[in-house]
Formats: structure tokens, sequence, C-alpha cells
């Protein structure tokens, strides 16, 4: 039997760490800030999230693309075509037609803030727009600060500082209808940040999750059973690995930071396609689910090696050693670590302790990022 117990240890002291800090005030104190950009200045109200007008020129669409901004949520109902040329310009477009002086209907807004909070999870910046940036993106980001936690208090007092905000009386209560159903974090901290900031919350477990992917190959090279997928075999390249929460933030982490861009983006296409398959292949299935023993290879696979071999998943690791030694490898080692991680990750993310749900993705899924929409589904039941 393999003893665990130093494991146990370095988790229990992570989710210390995190439910001393989730005790403390609430507090959000990232002032909205103008961008210098002399040709198109947009208004930073977090560090990946910008307001604005509509651009209306090509030197508007490269000076937005010189603020790193990458995905536009646009509100103008009365310019049906930019959408388009925003798409043709590059940019990742969510479009969320509002009339002018008009108010979103509840359900719509919540899907475009559904598509927000994904952009700003996976580190990408965001701009909202109508044609002046006033009312209609004013009462779309007063939404997303009663959506983060921020209550109407504190949302009135950051949009005092910005020329936008809801201008009359059918957009003010659109606000405080969806204010009734966001309530004001009263245990996490609220705030607008995902990016950097969520990656350094992260760093605690992701430690302990590499931690025990070495504690994997010092067993298996203690009963001499290499596991070689993804290096001198490729097995279980053409099966279905399920990953945890802690497991997929982790691979979605490697993806970003040890791979080149150009490679990366051929990944994510051949991991969203590999998604629509199993999608089309499982219809009328319900739950989580991926098609084992397909024609379909693992997208981090290229001319027989795993691109990630070094940070390949824990089920890749134990791949082509004998069915009792993965059996307790998995039972004495791997199965109460990464719930216990997951769970804490969860916590972490939500403020809220999991149900009895454990939340499982594929490999596809994590890859192409799809895997954000499930999470963020539950982090949004979470509430």
């Amino acid at each position: 039997m393999i003893d665990p117990r130093p494991i146990f240890a370095r988790i229990r002291s992570s989710a210390s760490h995190i439910a001393s800090c989730m005790l403390q005030a609430v507090t959000y104190t990232a002032p909205p800030s103008a961008s210098d950009h002399s040709t198109f200045p947009v208004h930073w109200v977090s560090s990946r999230l910008a307001l604005g007008p509509a651009p209306s020129t090509k030197r508007h669409f490269a000076a937005i693309k010189e603020q790193k901004i990458s995905c536009i949520l646009n509100l103008c109902a009365e310019m049906k075509d930019l959408p388009g040329l925003e798409e043709d310009a590059g940019f990742e477009v969510y479009f969320l037609p509002i009339e002018d002086e008009e108010a979103p209907e509840l359900e719509q807004l919540d899907k475009a803030l559904d598509w927000l909070d994904e952009q700003l999870f996976l580190g990408k910046h965001a701009y909202i727009h109508c044609r002046h940036g006033i009312g209609r993106t004013g009462t779309v980001f007063n939404a997303y600060l009663l959506r983060r936690g921020l209550g109407h208090k504190r949302a009135a007092k950051m949009l005092n500082k910005l020329r936008a905000e809801p201008t009359n009386f059918k957009q003010w209560r659109t606000i405080r209808k969806y204010g009734a159903q966001n309530a004001p974090l009263k245990v996490k901290t609220p705030t607008l940040e995902f990016g950097e900031d969520t990656a350094e919350s992260l760093a605690p477990f992701l430690a302990d999750y590499h931690h025990l992917q070495e504690t994997i190959d010092d067993q298996l090279q203690l009963h001499h059973a290499d596991s070689v997928c993804g290096k001198l075999d490729n097995t279980c390249c053409y099966t279905c690995v399920p990953l945890t929460l802690i497991e997929s933030l982790a691979l979605a982490t490697h993806l970003n930071t040890s791979i080149a861009s150009t490679v990366r983006t051929d990944i994510i296409k051949h991991a969203a396609d590999a998604v629509r398959y199993e999608k089309e292949n499982a219809e009328g299935l319900s739950g989580t689910f991926c098609l084992y023993k397909t024609a379909i290879r693992c997208p981090l696979l290229q001319n027989g090696t795993c691109l990630l071999y070094e940070y390949r998943p824990l089920r890749c690791r134990l791949s082509g050693i004998t069915p009792e030694l993965e059996a307790k490898t998995w039972e004495d080692i791997l199965h109460t670590p990464l719930e216990h991680l997951s769970s804490q990750v969860y916590l972490n993310l939500t403020g809220t302790l999991p149900d009895h749900t454990v939340l499982m993705f594929t490999i596809p899924e994590v890859l192409s990022g799809k895997y954000v929409q499930r999470l963020f589904s539950f982090l949004k039941a979470a509430r």
C-alpha cells in the first residue's frame, strides 16, 4: 500500500489558505482607466475588459487590436453589418442587438454575459460597445457587475466614474430585475478579474496536482512499469481520456504556456472538430460522455509523439501498465486527491462547495476551450 499522507497534508494546507482568504472583508478597488491610444482610446474597467463606442473605420479596428482586444460584445441593433465586419477584421464577436434607448431581454442578456465570462476566463481581452458607448453599454456592463457579485451599491459607485451607464427607466428597470437574480457575494470577494488573478489563486492547487504526477512517475519506476504512451506507443491517443476539473485546468494551462501559438492554433482547431464529432455521434445521450476506440486521434498527437508528453494526464501516464497495477494506483494514490483538489478549485472559483456531481471533461473539450461552457453552467448554478 502506497502512503498518500504527504499529498493529503499539502492539500489540507492549500485548503486552509483559501478558506482564510475567503473570510476577509469584501472589497473592490480596481478603478477604471482610459487608455492613452490616440486613434481609438477605450475605457478599461478591469485588466481585460474595456468599454466604448462602436468602431467605424479600419484604423479603429487596428487600434483596438493594438490594445490586445480580441473579443467584442456588439450591442448595435441599428448597425447590422458591423458584427460581420468585426469578424472579418479578426475579432471573435458576440452580437446582442439592442435598439437605441432600449434594454435587452434578461434571457438574452444572460447568454451574452455567459459568453463574456468564458472569454475573460480564458484570458482574452474583451470590448463591449454600442454606437456611442453610453446607455446600452452601461446597461450591459452594470448587469455584468451584478453578475460578478458586486451588488447595486458597489456597481453604482463604479459606474459614477464612467461615461457608460443606463440612461432611462426601461434600462434601469432591467438592471433591477437582473440584480434580483444575482445577489451580492457575501463570502468570496467580488471581482471582475479572471486572467492572471485566477491563475495566481489556482497556483497552489496546480502545484499539488503536479506533485501528484511526479508521485505517479516515481511509483511506475519503482514497479519497473514505464508508461510510454505518447512517445513510443500511441494506443491511448485514440481512446477516451476523461479528466477531472483540476486535470482540465492543468492541461489548459500547459497548452497556453508550453506550446507555440501557431501550433496551438492547429491543436485548438483539431480539438474543436473532435468535440463536434463526439457531439454528433452521441446525439440523444445526456450527461458526461466521450467516445472510446474511435478513429479520432488526440489533438496533441503529432508525428507519433505527444506535444505535452511531460504534462500528459494521469490516465495517459498509466496507459500500458497491467490492469491490476493501474487499478491499485488509481485507488491508493489518485482517486481521493483528485476529488479533493477539484472540489477545492470549485470552491475557489465559486465561493461554494460542490454537490455530489463530479465534473468531468474530455481532452478535446479542454484543448478547444469548450469545457469552459460547461464549467460556467455549473458555476452559474452554484450562485
